[in-house]
């Protein structure tokens, strides 16, 4: 039930989401965009695994070095006292209206430099149980909506101009905030877990 409440809301939210966008854009930017499906047929085995192995190379390629960026900038964070910091200036909200343990902080800023860290570093807190039940949900939840990672913050300041692209990012972190803790507390009002 609640693994359900949280694809609905995730459902709700893009389609708020695109229909707010829908409102704001001008018509003129809208394009006749017409992707042709190609003919479905049984994939060759060796193929996939051909490009499997390709794309990952790829993706390892690309993602391990800002892995390794994002955690050295963590751990400088850490060490000149800048995360204690933030991390006292976000506990109401993280603690307070999110129910989340303020570790959640660091989750957080390594989803700015890659979603996928956010996975590993929230499976390590459940496995040391510091997230409960609850917890968890409304974790998985704020890191999906949360921020886009910095190469997609370029990419729609380029796109759309360095104004506009911080404008939609910031309208994202407080939607995702607000959104997350509204699931929070409707989940501990309806006494799930």
């Amino acid at each position: 039930m609640p693994e359900r409440l949280v694809v609905d809301a995730s459902a709700l939210v893009e389609l708020a989401a695109g229909w707010v966008l829908n409102r704001l854009l001008p018509e003129d930017t809208q394009g006749d965009f017409i992707q042709e499906l190609p003919p479905i047929r049984v994939p060759n085995l060796r193929a996939v695994l051909r490009k499997t192995a390709y794309r990952l190379y790829w993706f390892l390629k690309e993602a391990l070095p800002i892995f390794l960026l994002a955690a050295a900038a963590l751990f400088l964070v850490d060490k000149s006292g800048l995360l204690g910091l933030l991390q006292r200036g976000l506990k109401p909200v993280v603690v307070g209206w999110l129910g989340l343990p303020l570790n959640m902080v660091e989750v957080l800023i390594l989803t700015m430099a890659r979603h996928e860290a956010a996975a590993g570093l929230i499976y390590s807190l459940v496995n040391q149980g510091a997230l409960g039940y609850i917890q968890s949900i409304v974790a998985v939840t704020i890191t999906i909506m949360f921020v886009p990672c910095f190469a997609n913050i370029v990419a729609m300041c380029r796109q759309v101009g360095v104004r506009a692209g911080l404008l939609i990012t910031l309208a994202i972190n407080l939607s995702s905030f607000l959104l997350a803790g509204a699931l929070n507390w409707l989940l501990v009002f309806l006494r799930v877990g």
